[in-house]
């Protein structure tokens, strides 16, 4: 695989608006992104976090899709990982719940 300068990579104009994946609601983002990069921008609206692609290349797509696939199974480890840990030490599995506005909880856990 050849080594990317990031810095190289030149800055798009776009809409400008997301639409939530969870909530459904639109909110605005910049306008000028970098071409072929990945971020996360947060939901005004429920607090969410929406994972944002910005390319016009098939095979940016490509990389994007192998990152995910790795993403999924080491997501898949760490979930059986912490399963056998809540067996050994019971807690309760309270997000988002635990972290909604209602809650005003602003301890460290």
């Amino acid at each position: 695989m050849k080594k990317i300068d990031r810095s190289l990579l030149p800055y798009v104009e776009t809409e400008g608006t997301v639409i939530c994946s969870f909530c459904k609601n639109s909110y605005e983002i910049e306008k000028r992104q970098q071409l072929n990069s990945i971020f996360i921008s947060v939901c005004p609206h429920c607090g969410r976090q929406n994972i944002n692609v910005i390319t016009n290349s098939l095979n940016f797509i490509d990389e994007v899709l192998q990152k995910i696939e790795i993403m999924k199974k080491n997501l898949e480890e760490l979930k059986i990982s912490l399963e056998i840990e809540m067996q050994e030490k019971p807690c309760v599995d309270n997000y988002p719940d635990l972290f909604s506005k209602e809650n005003n909880y602003h301890k460290l856990i």
